[in-house]
């Protein structure tokens, strides 16, 4: 399982004066807490083997259950996928969150929402976890 990480506005360069930098809290780093690990070499190559952060991963499902999606399956509760706008369908993703780790394949499209990269169905954000609007990591492949 990878480290569990804290995230912290990163302070821009009008707010890294001497002065400011004392007062910050000390925790706060002064950079963006970009993934610096890479996975081992897998014997069959995958689309992306290091971490990206999407920093606003959200879910989506409870008011759409029933519904079709565009990879041609009807959204339950059950079904463990991602939205995704570009990847195509059946494209594996792998997410990590505080140490659980999912990988699940691309079943609909979205998300809908300006900047956002992914949507998590229900029944994936629970198993992760993370059934907020938030930071995540993730990678192409298993």
């Amino acid at each position: 399982p990878l480290p569990q990480r804290d995230f912290y506005p990163v302070p821009n360069q009008a707010q890294t004066s001497p002065d400011l930098i004392v007062n910050l809290p000390p925790r706060v780093p002064l950079v963006s807490p970009e993934p610096t690990h890479k996975l081992t070499t897998l014997k069959k190559p995958i689309a992306e083997t290091v971490w990206k952060l999407d920093p606003e991963i959200s879910f989506f499902g409870p008011n759409l259950y029933g519904n079709g999606m565009a990879c041609g399956e009807k959204l339950t509760k059950k079904i463990e996928g991602v939205a995704s706008k570009t990847l195509p369908c059946g494209t594996l993703v792998t997410f990590e969150w505080k140490g659980n780790q999912l990988t699940v394949p691309v079943v609909d499209r979205g998300p809908y929402v300006k900047g956002r990269m992914f949507d998590l169905t229900g029944g994936a954000c629970l198993l992760l976890k993370h059934c907020f609007t938030g930071p995540i990591y993730y990678r192409l492949g298993k």
